[in-house]
């Protein structure tokens, strides 16, 4: 991405190019938020509540929080991240549209480079912040994961 942004010959089809990456982002953010959401309401219905309320009385040394909100926070996490990226893709499809609010200010400077290095900037960041989310996908099975071997834990040797 770094060297198409620095060889392309013109603003244009970077342009193009941020709000196609836009589109995608929001596809994959709405479908994978969806999942997300759907797996997540499974596994909180299924897990015993008597087992949530052991965890909530349960310090965790390190952060102090509950052993809930500890593990809780990682999917919390997870969806912060699909919520502010569905939402920048938003922004971008919303605001960057040909004959939109920065295609005028992308107008305004006269130089060529100024409004391809900003394209470029633009180019990074979104797609950067793709990838991003996208391994962040690993860190949720993960939260699953761990949050099973607490559950699994506090069943086998319950808190005091």
């Amino acid at each position: 991405m770094v060297w198409y942004a620095c060889s392309a010959p013109d603003t244009a089809p970077l342009s193009e190019l941020v709000r196609s990456i836009s589109d995608m982002g929001m596809n994959i953010s709405v479908t994978i938020l969806g999942f997300l959401i759907a797996g997540f309401a499974i596994f909180a219905t299924v897990t015993k509540p008597e087992l949530f309320v052991d965890m909530a009385k349960k310090r965790h040394k390190k952060s102090g929080l509950s052993w809930l909100k500890y593990n809780l926070f990682g999917f919390v996490r997870v969806f912060f991240h699909y919520l502010i990226f569905l939402g920048l893709c938003i922004l971008v499809k919303v605001f960057g549209t040909r004959g939109g609010p920065v295609s005028l200010l992308l107008a305004g400077p006269k130089d060529e480079t100024e409004r391809r290095v900003i394209a470029g900037i633009a180019l990074a960041l979104l797609s950067g912040y793709l990838v991003y989310v996208l391994l962040l996908l690993k860190t949720f099975i993960y939260d699953v994961y761990h949050v099973t071997v607490t559950n699994i834990r506090f069943v086998w040797d319950p808190p005091q």
